[in-house]
């Protein structure tokens, strides 16, 4: 359906969505005291109980409960911010080709140093301890109880059984006394119910498995034509940024002969050169990831990623935003993030993860904040959202628009994922379930100041070069009930309307572009995560007799056939009282047979042995690659014993299990021989564990598409000096108002998505609030960096 004349067949529906967004707020009271006239609101309402379903309540919270609580600080010349960004990229203004450091951002959009200073005073006499400022000035973190909570803003917290879990909110809304009023916007950390949700999807894969071995293009053999699944290069491929054709070389690493020199733009003199050596990769541009819980991981799979695909490994550093937490059920979503960033992008020149304690919006804040007070990188990426009425309720909307605010002056850009909700926002049902929520869109995507991403199902020729994509059903998309549309929305161009139509009316459309999401449930265009073997983690087999027992040997050092067998350490840990345990402090040498009786083997018998080696007692000139080679000798395999911790054994008696490089439990049946004592057929059961390996996993979503939208700014960014500051209007100018009638042109610099929809709206030419103005054509759009633009 046309855009035009299906935003104003939907007028009615439209005031119907604005009536329920009244109804949201109508949910908000306020609470009267006896010193009612010394107080004044924050952003930060009571948050609306009623509409918690199953929850129980029970009772006030106890005042000594400790609270981390995070002041928002409300910034000066709010204003002009957006007037300032455009005097930025004003060929002739002052401000043109400049970006805001840190310090100049606090001089002159920071709270005043006297504001900042009345509000620690407040905080430190009200109770509070720790009192930090953060470095931009826009936030404040402090350490109290709740009874030091409810009297410093004049609120009550209760708490509630939800879902088998214990909650707490305000039940009044945050405020503070009259001579605060212009300085604090907001108080975080009152309610825990209100958290961000990943934008992942697991996806099912019908098709031919996908390959586990490196392929660089042109070397890839032609696959299937449904392209199912993509590698990072062929995603390169699809979006323009590396071409089948092309030498090994440009895909794999930078562009060659000096057409990118330095990260800069190339020369007139490489005009003639093909496409990918037009292009430099990220190399030149720092990106980061926000992320939460413990990312140890996430570092080890990035590096297993990069090893499967051939690409080089990036630098990464780990920022913690506050307390560190174990949680690692987002392990599969911080993979996929920056494995996929970095992935289309070939290379950047950093990863910083910033990583928040919980996905609360208090500690999301302090995230977000300490990426753009870093001011490190030029972009970074958030594939996690929430209902935009949940942050605009306790106030994260508008101290982390403020935040983000700052990163655009900075140069800064945040892609964001749209959500997996279609039209509807991000609820408690699954991911990739179009309109399962109310219809709303998500935040932080519908701030104005990031790139909100949406999600398409791309098609491919059997070379991966791109046809055609498709709305992607449950793509996050429409008017924010609560977020302004910026400038930039409302150019036109060459057009007679603004590119994007709720512009007209002040309102923010979602998302800003699209990239693959992958499919719902079966995949089309998904990504193949990696996940390395996690050494806290082992996998083991069911307990094995393995093992010769009987006495104790006393040979500490006797190996029969030295050097090619292997003294060890060894220990077993036995479920059977009869059986019995060889203590730590023995080393004996031991050959198994694989079928149990007879002459034990040795390295120069038959095929079949097991050779042995304790990793923290090998003999001083022994190696592990020796160890292989002399069981390889004797047509056996090498095995590693590990130290482990978390088998069941008794307290005296270290535990090891066996690591192998063939995978399934072949020691099953295995009968062990003690070669010193001569004791045979004695079994003592210990627990087998196979070498642990990489493992994939397909998975898209918006969680797929804002990564890759990320990696593909990181590429022209590099390409460009790092000088093209926030990508928001550089975007919307390269639109080039391009109208949704259909006798006119979309922008030629976007891969238009005219097919499909997400509930309540459809795609359609030009701009749409399913996939915005479309996918990147990396390529195009780096050669077509408009002449107003610094560089």
């Amino acid at each position: 359906m046309h855009l035009l004349s299906s935003l104003t067949n939907r007028v009615p529906m439209l005031a119907r969505l604005a009536a329920v967004a009244a109804l949201m707020l109508l949910f908000v009271c306020t609470a009267t005291s006896a010193q009612a006239q010394n107080w004044v609101s924050t952003a930060t309402q009571a948050y609306p109980v009623r509409y918690l379903t199953n929850a129980t309540y029970l009772g006030s919270v106890p005042a000594s409960t400790s609270m981390h609580i995070v002041v928002g600080l409300q910034e000066q010349n709010a204003s002009q911010v957006q007037p300032t960004l455009r005097a930025m990229l004003t060929p002739g203004n002052p401000l043109y080709g400049t970006l805001l450091t840190v310090p100049q951002f606090v001089a002159e959009f920071g709270p005043k140093t006297a504001q900042v200073q009345a509000a620690q005073n407040y905080l430190s006499t009200m109770g509070f301890s720790n009192v930090t400022v953060a470095d931009n000035k826009l936030l404040i973190e402090a350490d109290g109880t709740a009874s030091t909570v409810e009297a410093a803003f004049n609120t009550s917290l209760a708490q509630y059984s939800l879902n088998g879990a214990t909650v707490y909110l305000n039940t009044t809304p945050a405020q503070v006394p009259a001579s605060l009023s212009d300085i604090v916007i907001a108080v975080l950390g009152l309610n825990n119910v209100v958290q961000l949700h990943s934008d992942l999807v697991r996806l099912q894969h019908t098709g031919p498995q996908p390959a586990t071995a490196p392929c660089t293009p042109p070397d890839c053999p032609l696959p299937d034509t449904d392209n199912t699944t993509f590698t990072p290069q062929q995603y390169q491929i699809a979006y323009d940024a590396a071409s089948p054709a092309a030498a090994a070389a440009t895909v794999a690493g930078p562009s060659p002969d000096n057409c990118a020199p330095n990260c800069k733009k190339p020369p007139a003199g490489c005009a003639n050169f093909t496409a990918p050596q037009l292009l430099s990769t990220g190399d030149c541009t720092a990106v980061g990831e926000i992320a939460e819980g413990d990312v140890t991981q996430s570092v080890l799979d990035l590096r297993e990623f990069e090893t499967q695909y051939s690409l080089p490994k990036v630098p990464v550093s780990i920022v913690y935003a506050g307390i560190q937490s174990p949680d690692t059920s987002g392990l599969t979503e911080w993979d996929l993030d920056t494995q996929y960033a970095t992935g289309i992008a070939n290379q950047v020149s950093h990863l910083y993860y910033y990583v928040a304690t919980s996905l609360t919006d208090s500690d999301l804040g302090l995230a977000i904040n300490a990426a753009v007070s870093q001011n490190k990188v030029k972009a970074f990426n958030i594939s996690i959202g929430e209902c935009e009425y949940g942050p605009y309720l306790d106030g994260a909307m508008v101290l982390d628009d403020e935040m983000f605010g700052e990163g655009a002056l900075q140069g800064m850009t945040a892609f964001v994922s749209a959500d997996d909700n279609g039209s509807a926002c991000p609820s408690e049902g699954p991911n990739g379930v179009p309109l399962d929520g109310p219809p709303d869109t998500s935040y932080p995507a519908s701030s104005p100041y990031v790139i909100a991403v949406g999600g398409t199902n791309l098609f491919t020729n059997a070379n991966y070069t791109y046809d055609y994509e498709v709305a992607w059903e449950a793509s996050g998309g429409g008017i924010s009930y609560f977020e302004t549309s910026p400038f930039w929305q409302s150019y036109t161009g060459s057009g007679s309307e603004p590119i994007v139509l709720s512009s007209e009316v002040g309102n923010r459309g979602v998302p800003d572009v699209s990239m693959c999401a992958g499919g719902t449930e079966e995949a089309i265009c998904s990504a193949i995560v990696w996940s390395a073997p996690s050494a806290s983690s082992p996998s083991y087999n069911n307990p094995v007799d393995v093992l010769g027992g009987g006495p104790q040997p006393t040979n500490t050092t006797g190996c029969t056939v030295a050097p090619k067998c292997i003294v060890s350490a060894w220990v077993t840990n036995s479920n059977d009282p009869s059986m019995t345990d060889i203590s730590s402090n023995i080393q004996a040498s031991f050959y198994f047979m694989p079928y149990g009786g007879g002459t034990p083997l040795t390295p120069d018998s038959a095929s079949g042995l097991i050779c042995l080696a304790n990793v923290n007692n090998l003999i001083a000139t022994t190696t592990y690659a020796q160890i292989a080679t002399y069981c390889a000798e004797g047509g056996g395999v090498a095995l590693l014993l590990y130290p482990v911790s978390n088998i069941s054994a008794p307290s005296t008696i270290p535990v090891f299990a066996i690591a192998t490089e063939a995978l399934g439990n072949f020691l099953a049946n295995t009968v062990g021989y003690n070669a010193t004592t001569s004791i045979s057929n004695y079994p003592i059961r210990i627990d087998a564990k196979t070498a642990p390996g990489p493992s994939s996993t397909l998975v898209g979503g918006t969680s797929l598409s804002a990564p890759l939208a990320m990696g593909s700014w990181a590429r022209i960014e590099s390409s460009h000096s790092n000088k093209l500051g926030f990508a928001g209007p550089l975007i919307y100018q390269l639109a080039n108002g391009a109208s949704t009638a259909p006798a006119l042109p979309s922008s030629p610099y976007f891969n238009d998505v005219t097919l499909g929809g997400n509930g309540l709206f459809t795609a359609g030419p030009g701009y749409d609030y399913v996939t915005g103005l479309g996918s990147w054509d990396i390529l195009v759009v780096n050669q077509n960096i408009p002449s107003t633009y610094p560089e």
